[in-house]
């Protein structure tokens, strides 16, 4: 069970401000869906990370790479 918003909301507040980066995220798939590629964009910075998922475009493969390249 994932902890609910606020409490995600307090924890990114409670960072310093000069650590707050706001991303966005995507899933690009590739043909029949055999290969992935999760991208993290920071809008501010046009700082672009790309993470490929060698196990396919599963959520929680995703997840895992996406929160590996912020920290």
């Amino acid at each position: 069970m994932r902890p609910p918003c606020s409490s995600i909301a307090g924890q990114l507040l409670s960072r310093p401000e000069h650590l707050w980066v706001i991303w966005e995220g995507n899933l690009i798939t590739g043909r029949v869906n055999q290969s992935a590629i999760g991208t993290l964009v920071d809008p501010a910075s046009r700082n672009v990370k790309l993470n490929y998922l060698a196990g396919g475009p599963s959520s929680q493969e995703l997840k895992e790479a996406l929160t590996a390249a912020v920290l």
